[in-house]
């Protein structure tokens, strides 16, 4: 460090102050913690000229004006920056400081420079490319974030595309439920997106249509179902096509008629279609792919009431006989039979339209279901079969 140089500008009553130095500093001056914390605030920025007044007034300094001076003073007599001053009518004020060695301060502070975070930018918009691609659903999404991307904050960027891969992972495991259920899976709280990440993904994904509602937990039934909640209040469902009853209300009843057997259809259009033409004793529930908690209650508390075995058909693939599964255990855990029904190898090999395994969560579904204990025979021979020949299918095609 040499002695201070001053450069005066009098037609324009400004001159810069600054302290000589042949190279950048080698290492920031002694800092108190609270002089680090302003100081990575301000380092944030990639402006290299600050007008004084506003930043003595900012959120990122947050301090008294003789604690940014004495900052500012330091940086000033280490090299850090210079200092360009205003005369007034009684004396020299301070108009802006000017960063000298930005990019190797903000090294020395953690923070990435503007042509690093450009570049992470980049990296985490095309990782995104790759991985959304097979996911239609998102795609409106993830345009939007390679459109308007840089001018988000690196923090934000991420946090969204967090997001889409949580919905991602939500459509491979076939989940529904209400927002609640998905702030759980995607960041392991309730309440956990803010407003704006709710706004921003109403206005890019078709949530409803990836099975998340705002409203409470339905259980869609169809068939010989007698329902009672007291002597007065009794509900035949026969006489209906199909009917969807609040989760809730089902944990309330107090007696119910158990039909000659229970029937779970993943598929909602199979549903809708085999509930117009059910045969009698047959009671149909829509199986939601893979069901939330609040469906697992209600569907067994409607079994304590009224027992019966089940058939349970879902997509002849590897996340429906997970889901086969998962239901099933409500049977299970009860002392009750259930059996899969039309979700096997020969529905599966009759198939007319066939798709791919894909490269990361069929595979480990299927490690999953083979490390189980308990797996119907024909479930076993299912995934033998999907991972032989690498295909799967939808049950809509045949039910």
């Amino acid at each position: 460090m040499t002695g201070e140089l001053v450069t005066s500008y009098p037609a324009a009553k400004l001159r810069e102050r600054r302290v000589a130095t042949a190279a950048p500093p080698a290492a920031l001056p002694l800092l108190s913690l609270p002089q680090r914390e302003m100081l990575i605030r301000w380092g944030r920025s990639d402006s290299l000229t600050r007008q004084w007044l506003p930043l003595l007034r900012s959120e990122e300094s947050r301090a008294s004006i003789e604690e940014v001076e004495d900052l500012a003073t330091l940086l000033l007599n280490h090299g850090w920056i210079s200092v360009t001053d205003r005369q007034g009518r009684n004396g020299w004020l301070r108009q802006s400081i000017t960063w000298l060695h930005l990019p190797v301060l903000k090294q020395l502070l953690g923070l990435g420079t503007l042509e690093s975070r450009r570049d992470q930018r980049s990296e985490q918009l095309q990782a995104l490319a790759d991985w959304v691609r097979p996911h239609e659903a998102l795609h409106a999404a993830a345009a939007e974030l390679a459109e308007g991307g840089a001018a988000l904050n690196l923090a934000t960027l991420a946090r969204r595309i967090e997001l889409l891969q949580a919905l991602a992972r939500w459509q491979d495991e076939q989940h529904t439920g209400t927002r609640r259920d998905f702030e759980l899976q995607a960041r392991g709280k309730t309440k956990s997106l803010a407003t704006a990440e709710w706004q921003w993904l109403d206005a890019h994904v078709d949530l409803p249509a990836l099975g998340i509602e705002r409203f409470a937990q339905q259980v869609w039934l169809a068939g010989a179902f007698d329902l009672m909640w007291a002597p007065e209040h009794r509900c035949d469902l026969r006489a209906l096509h199909c009917v969807g009853l609040a989760a809730r209300d089902l944990l309330k009843l107090v007696q119910a008629a158990s039909p000659a057997q229970y029937w779970l259809i993943e598929n909602r259009a199979s549903f809708e279609r085999q509930a117009a033409q059910r045969a009698d004793g047959v009671a149909l529930i829509w199986l939601p792919g893979r069901p939330p908690g609040d469906w697992m209650a209600a569907v067994g508390a409607l079994l304590d009431r009224a027992p019966a075995p089940a058939r349970i058909s879902a997509d002849p693939d590897p996340a429906g006989v997970e889901i086969a599964l998962t239901a099933g255990s409500l049977w299970e855990s009860r002392g009750l039979a259930w059996e899969p029904h039309l979700m096997g190898v020969d529905q599966l090999a009759a198939a007319r339209q066939k798709l791919p395994l894909d490269d990361h969560h069929d595979p480990a579904t299927l490690a999953r279901i083979h490390a189980r204990p308990g797996v119907p025979e024909a479930l076993r021979r299912l995934c033998e079969h999907m991972a032989q020949e690498q295909v799967k299918a939808e049950q809509e095609g045949w039910l």
